[in-house]
């Protein structure tokens, strides 16, 4: 059993830079546990509803119309507030059978897509975006509490946790880094980003340009040698520029302000 829980949060952990692994583990979990259909719901307070994001099995369609539609008719969006990190929801203990099959979510939606429950492990709470495991039952399925009281789900939680914590960091410096990227790109000359030995660890566009020119004094590990006088001024720019430790005049400035306003 712990060797499949591993294995398993191998692909989790696998999928932090790509959807490859979650895609891995879901159809696993899914299998292990008889669910029709697996996915991740993920919530953007910046977003007007919950979305679908990693699935597996069950019918494209579905989470299509989820995502777009359903989402925020969901009762389970009624109660997600009061869900913490690791207790299930299992939605016929929350609203009971009666009243569910009473529901238009489910009649509308999952009835006709052959689905009869959900159970859902919030797995990130941030106070910027949530996510949980949801796991959809079929009608051929009786209610059952079974799925979360699985060892192997147990075994798996933290790893599901931690994961997906790793990957909306990575996702959100991606996103960071892209958008850093683009504004570097917006100006229409080059610039670099440079050591003192001349290694450049950072180009806008216009400068990825120059930098594949003929005759550009930087290379793969640093500047290239060179007996001009130009390359010499530039090496030692370089230096002055990397290795500067007097303080800028911005900063003087503001210790000064502070001062002034300390002594008032």
């Amino acid at each position: 059993m712990e060797k499949l829980a591993l294995s398993i949060a191998h692909d989790l952990y696998g999928g932090v830079l790509g959807q490859e692994g979650w895609h891995a583990a879901l159809k696993r979990i899914r299998d292990l546990t008889g669910a029709e259909s697996a996915c991740t719901v993920i919530l953007d307070r910046r977003a007007p509803a919950a979305a679908v994001g990693d699935h597996s099995g069950g019918d494209e369609r579905a989470f299509d119309e989820y995502t777009n539609r359903y989402s925020r008719y969901d009762p389970a969006e009624n109660v997600r507030h009061r869900l913490q990190l690791g207790n299930w929801y299992i939605d016929w203990q929350w609203f009971t059978r009666h009243a569910l099959d009473r529901d238009p979510f489910y009649q509308e939606f999952m009835r006709p897509y052959g689905l009869r429950s959900v159970h859902a492990l919030p797995i990130l709470k941030n106070g910027v975006a949530e996510c949980c495991l949801s796991l959809q039952f079929p009608l051929s399925q009786p209610d059952t509490d079974e799925p979360s009281k699985s060892p192997l789900l147990r075994l798996l939680a933290p790893h599901l946790q931690q994961a997906a914590t790793l990957r909306h960091e990575f996702l959100n410096l991606q996103q960071r880094a892209e958008l850093a990227q683009q504004l570097l790109d917006d100006f229409s000359f080059p610039l670099l980003a440079t050591d003192a030995q001349g290694r450049v660890h950072l180009a806008n566009r216009a400068g990825a340009t120059w930098l594949s020119l003929p005759g550009n004094p930087f290379g793969a590990s640093g500047l290239k040698p060179s007996r001009a006088g130009a390359g010499s001024r530039l090496a030692e720019a370089l230096v002055a520029a990397c290795t500067r430790r007097t303080r800028l005049a911005t900063g003087a400035h503001v210790d000064s302000a502070r001062h002034r306003s300390a002594t008032r």
